[in-house]
């Protein structure tokens, strides 16, 4: 709906946008979100411990959080603030490219006869934390 009347509501929205940046806060309804559980897939499906929420917010409120995002993301990539080694949220990265980088270095190590030490760390409950 917003495509075929976004000619009539563009320069409002931007008006909108530019009011909530000066600002530094949202719109109060846009704060609300309608939260929906997601079954994880194990265990108990009648168990709320095994659901994850999600939240639905508005689309005006996402398109905001896509521009923000967009200047935030070429902010951070022209400053090179991340880590080479960080594969998370990258387009066209994934944690493939860092078990490669790690299998590299470990054959690269064995190879010049260093010892290799691993530290694992269980992290599969980490996110249910947060």
């Amino acid at each position: 709906m917003l495509k075929h009347i976004s000619h009539s509501i563009a320069k409002p929205l931007t008006k909108l946008f530019i009011f909530s940046h000066t600002k530094k806060q949202l719109p109060f309804q846009w704060k609300h979100s309608h939260v929906t559980p997601i079954y994880k897939g194990k265990g108990d499906a009648s168990s709320s411990c095994k659901c994850i929420p999600i939240s639905l917010t508005g689309v005006v409120c996402k398109l905001l959080e896509k521009h923000i995002f967009k200047h935030l993301f070429n902010f951070i990539k022209t400053n090179n603030v991340l880590f080479k080694q960080q594969s998370g949220f990258q387009p066209n990265d994934s944690t493939v490219n860092q078990l490669i980088d790690i299998y590299n270095t470990i054959i690269g190590n064995l190879d010049k006869g260093k010892n290799v030490c691993f530290v694992l760390c269980d992290v599969a409950k980490a996110f249910d934390k947060v």
